[in-house]
């Protein structure tokens, strides 16, 4: 792979530059969870296969542009700029395209998923981001048409309840054009991406700008993640038929190979009581690599559904399967799932295997506890909370809880041992106290 120029670097970026043969320089921004290492700047593959001049801007982080440190870049880079700039950008990296459009003097700004801001003064009802919003580095973050310069492409789901209020808007400022991905959520450059000759896209946009609402439509329809994400927005409207017949467009095109795929027919084979299909499904689906896969999520949706609607040898078999993993999390929702359904012999066995699994975890053993103290399942309860005691001896509510079932089976003497253990661990709550005055514990 080519090395490329550090042209800057500040706090919260660095810019790339690589010379190329094109009438334009392409100034490319990226996505979230993109991190910059010295090498690499977001649209590189794109900029080497069609020999652009590019520059590219990499944050160290999910920092979201800021302002200053962008000002700063641009004046830095600012001799490298061409008289024709077309920006290029995705989610985060689409925001700043927009939002320094007029800054780097562009004449064409290329926007998937877009955002007009994400503090919580701008956007309230919009808190995918809120959390990594740092009102110090965007004192002014919103993008306003003060702000845009030059040919706007905005490229988002009309149908999204979060991106399309931020793609209205985007789209209405002077030169901006709306580009409808209906059915592909926040992941439209990742549906896109699919579609043949995506990486002519720019060359598309600069040159051939008309057939682009005809590209976009007929490369959906050959897109098998369009299709999956369709299906997963029609089973969330609860309308399953549909969403089944999505899913098998997108199998019939193959070339997707997402767990989350897999886990989603699940679920809705759950949601419509089909048993059987699920039985035979089972079997065959593929489970991530990763702990943190979303999909880990959807089987335990599924798992839990078949629970609820009495299928429950298949939803032991669910979660026997995705217990090989050996989550904790899994392992919480297994117990709640068993918990609903009073099945208090299984909430043992799974407890067992979790607290083995987990040496040193603690909610487990609360979790079982509590769900055996609301079934008057008592010495079960004493066993987990006594567990939990041993591993973190200076929790509280374990304590409380104790106290609670011997108090309801008028067991003075082991309360009092109960709350002398609270007086040697220094436990010295509020509920502790008037516990230990009521019973005489000093």
């Amino acid at each position: 792979m080519e090395r490329t120029e550090i042209l800057h670097k500040n706090r919260s970026l660095e810019v790339h530059f690589r010379r190329g043969n094109s009438p334009f320089c392409l100034i490319t921004f990226n996505p979230l969870e993109t991190r910059s290492n010295g090498r690499f700047y977001w649209g590189r593959a794109i900029a080497e296969k069609w020999d652009y001049t590019c520059l590219g801007f990499v944050t160290h982080g999910n920092n979201w542009f800021p302002e200053l440190d962008m000002e700063e870049a641009v004046q830095a880079v600012g001799p490298y700029l061409s008289g024709e700039n077309i920006l290029y950008g995705c989610s985060m990296g689409g925001y700043a395209a927009v939002r320094y459009s007029k800054l780097l003097n562009a004449k064409m700004v290329i926007a998937f998923s877009p955002l007009l801001s994400i503090d919580p003064q701008d956007v309230p009802d919009d808190r995918r981001w809120h959390r990594l919003h740092r009102p110090q580095l965007h004192p002014n973050m919103r993008v306003r048409e003060r702000h845009v310069q030059g040919d706007l492409l905005v490229f988002y789901d009309p149908f999204h309840h979060y991106d399309a209020p931020h793609g209205n808007e985007i789209s209405r400022y002077a030169k901006g054009v709306a580009l409808p991905l209906p059915f592909t959520g926040h992941e439209t450059l990742v549906v896109a991406a699919q579609f043949p000759g995506f990486s002519g896209i720019i060359e598309r946009c600069v040159h051939n700008r008309e057939s682009l609402p005809g590209y976009m439509k007929e490369g959906r329809l050959r897109s098998p993640m369009f299709y999956f994400l369709a299906a997963a927005r029609m089973a969330d409207r609860g309308k399953y038929r549909w969403a089944r017949r999505l899913l098998d467009k997108a199998d019939e095109l193959k070339g997707i190979n997402w767990p989350a795929h897999d886990a989603l027919r699940l679920k809705i084979y759950a949601l419509c009581g089909l048993s059987k299909e699920a039985s035979v499904f089972l079997p065959m689906i593929s489970f991530p690599e990763t702990k943190d896969d979303v999909a880990w999520n959807v089987w335990a949706d599924a798992a839990d559904i078949f629970s609820k609607n009495g299928f429950i040898e298949i939803s032991d078999k669910l979660y026997e399967r995705l217990l090989e993993v050996s989550s904790l999390l899994l392992y919480e929702r297994y117990i709640a799932c068993l918990a609903l359904r009073k099945d208090y012999c299984r909430i043992a066995s799974a407890t067992a295997a979790a607290t083995a699994a987990f040496p040193e975890d603690v909610r487990m053993p609360i979790k079982a506890g509590n769900a055996f103290l609301e079934s008057n399942q008592d010495a079960c309860a004493i066993l987990m909370y006594e567990m939990a005691i041993a591993r973190q001896p200076s929790l509280t509510w374990p304590h409380h809880a104790l106290v609670r079932i011997y108090k309801a089976r008028n067991d003075l003497g082991m309360i009092r041992q109960v709350l002398r253990r609270t007086l040697d661990l220094e436990i010295s709550d509020e509920t502790t106290i008037s516990y230990r005055d009521r019973f005489g514990v000093a």
